[in-house]
């Protein structure tokens, strides 16, 4: 069975079909999931795709911070805050 989210593979899949597998892995983008006997065993993860994911990441909770604070009314009008910067830092 495979999930949309990353590729499943057997070990003796892996084995057997190496060069195969990890071309599909890399040109698919999603981590692949390494089972024994239908039993989640490793993760794999494309290294070079890595900083690309995490830096998604981080970017996304960047986002959902800035949503929560505009829905909790914690944000300031930019001219006001440009003007109160200004003022504090002498310039």
């Amino acid at each position: 069975m495979e999930s949309t989210l990353l590729n499943t593979r057997s070990l003796h899949d892996l084995s057997a079909n190496l060069d195969k597998t990890l071309s599909y892995m890399r040109r698919s983008g999603k981590p692949m999931l390494l089972t024994k006997s239908g039993k989640p065993e490793f993760m794999l993860i494309d290294a070079r795709k890595l900083p690309k994911k995490i830096s998604a990441k981080k970017l996304q909770l960047l986002i959902e911070e800035a949503e929560a604070d505009i829905a909790a009314g914690r944000y300031e009008d930019f001219d006001r805050y440009m003007r109160r910067f200004r003022n504090a830092h002498n310039l």
